[in-house]
């Protein structure tokens, strides 16, 4: 599935992810 909504709930799991490591 490569639609936008995925896609951003991707790069939000990511940044999520990410911000929960850093912090």
């Amino acid at each position: 599935m490569k639609t936008a909504s995925g896609r951003r709930i991707l790069m939000n799991r990511i940044l999520k992810g990410k911000w929960v490591i850093s912090h």
